[in-house]
């Protein structure tokens, strides 16, 4: 080797690609990465109950997501009066019209070589446009910022939707979503599959796993069941028992379901006030009602589950770390750099990517250009973007998780190739369920799961949902500036 070619070796060695990355290994059933580039040990750890953790990538830029208030200036087309986090003036709960709270994103361009069986296998991303690889979908340019809401989309006491603390989520049929939202501006739109894949090219890269939620579990637990008994005892009075009361917090709000005497199901939304002593019944939960002995003695089929946390649970106490989960139970809300329940609570819905199980060769994948334009179906603004050739699910199959992939049609829109009944340690922890076909022949898609399901199924971070009729189904607040 000659001087100048050994040199030039030398520097390459020092020199790493200007990017952070993780490589996953095709052939092993564990659901950890390996960091490579500039990511080669580096640590990401997430705050329980807001302990200080140590995160190095909150060091790089394009992870970085202040949080500010920002009012929407409709005239503009821009947010305007950012006050920061932490600056005088910034609340979590703003009463202006038009202002909220929302983190700021850094444009980033990425690189992800997908095996169709097992997923995800490179996946970088850098601040700066490098061979190969592409502007992260969410940015229309690589100079601009863009905001998006911290919380949940909620209506507030002007009856217009919001991103603000101390609400409660909005949950209703998809097409209603994107209605409220227009009422905010006219172009007002809830989240697309471009942000959520943009966050989660970050995510996997930061934590290095597919198992995401099992960095901060966040609110994608079922409660324990709970025993019910109709008549008092010497070892527990009528109500409602758990054999694991450290699944349960004093404090956290709860459903209440079961059926009446007419066969009709019935809800109560309620608070746990108190835990008991073990008795051989096991803990007895006080849930505040009343008369909790007539109730279980008229009615039947008890469920009992968490139910939906107000906007700002988590984030306004958060101030340790950039992410984390504020209290220290696997139900507990979580936050992602800025972003309220990533996964967990209410599912968030997408907008302009539509499964279509009448399509005639089998299930269609349909994108919406104009975002204001999303309906109840699919109408002529849709256009059809991949043709599955096949229906999604194998016949009979009503819920399964998702164990493959189709090649991309861009690299953004992921289509679900292979479904398999049991939990899938190894992939991505996805879910999905088969509905019956709906008048608009609509499969819509969620991401960020939903907790409130009895059956125990865990919720990951992408889930093909049922009909347009679904309702529990939330989302987020976003109006775009013109650049």
């Amino acid at each position: 080797m000659t001087e100048h070619v050994k040199q030039r070796h030398l520097c390459a060695a020092k020199h790493p690609v200007p990017a952070w990355s993780v490589r996953f290994d095709p052939t092993s059933v564990s659901p950890d990465g390996v960091r490579c580039d500039l990511a080669v040990n580096m640590v990401a750890q997430v705050s329980m109950n807001n302990e200080k953790v140590r995160n190095d990538f909150d060091n790089v830029s394009i992870f970085q997501r202040p949080v500010f208030n920002a009012t929407w200036d409709a005239e503009k087309r821009r947010w305007v009066d950012l006050v920061a986090r932490g600056e005088e003036g910034f609340t979590f709960r703003p009463t202006e019209s038009h202002r909220e709270v929302v983190y700021r994103c850094t444009p980033f361009w990425y690189k992800m070589e997908l095996d169709e069986v097992t997923g995800p296998t490179y996946i970088s991303v850098s601040p700066i446009p490098l061979k190969g690889y592409r502007l992260a979908p969410m940015f229309k340019n690589g100079k601009s910022y863009v905001y998006r809401p911290c919380f949940e989309y909620a209506i507030g006491e002007d009856n217009y939707a919001h991103s603000r603390a101390g609400l409660v989520p909005f949950e209703q049929i998809p097409s209603v979503l994107t209605d409220r939202a227009l009422r905010y501006d006219d172009k007002a739109h809830i989240e697309t599959t471009e942000d959520w894949f943009s966050d989660y090219l970050l995510l996997l890269v930061e934590f290095a796993t597919r198992n995401l939620h099992g960095v901060m579990n966040g609110k994608t637990y079922r409660a324990l069941t709970c025993y019910t008994y109709a008549t008092d005892s010497t070892d527990g009075l009528a109500g409602f028992y758990t054999e694991a009361p450290e699944d349960y917090e004093v404090g956290l709000p709860m459903r209440l379901s079961y059926t009446d005497a007419e066969g009709a199901a019935q809800s109560l939304d309620l608070t746990l006030k108190a835990i008991g002593e073990r008795t051989a019944r096991g803990c007895y939960l006080d849930l505040g009602i009343e008369d909790v002995k007539t109730l279980v003695a008229n009615n039947s089929d008890f469920g009992l589950a968490y139910t939906v946390l107000k906007t700002g649970s988590a984030l306004p106490y958060i101030t340790n770390a950039s992410s984390g989960v504020w209290g220290k139970l696997k139900q507990s809300p979580c936050v992602w750099r800025g972003k309220e329940n990533p996964w967990g609570n209410i599912g968030s819905c997408i907008c302009n990517v539509v499964f279509n199980v009448k399509n005639e060769t089998g299930l269609g994948v349909h994108v919406l250009q104009d975002l204001t334009k999303f309906s109840k179906g699919i109408n002529s603004e849709y256009f059809l973007k991949y043709d599955y050739g096949k229906t999604y699910m194998p016949e009979g199959m009503t819920e399964g998780y998702i164990v493959g992939f189709h090649p991309f049609v861009e690299d953004h829109i992921l289509i679900p190739s292979s479904f398999q009944s049991e939990y899938p340690e190894h992939y991505w922890a996805t879910y999905t369920e088969q509905r019956a076909k709906s008048s608009t022949g609509c499969n819509y898609l969620r991401v960020g799961g939903d907790f409130r399901t009895l059956s125990g199924v865990n919720h990951g971070t992408y889930q093909l949902l049922g009909t347009s009729d679904m309702r529990y189904v939330g989302g987020r607040l976003i109006v775009e500036e013109e650049l």
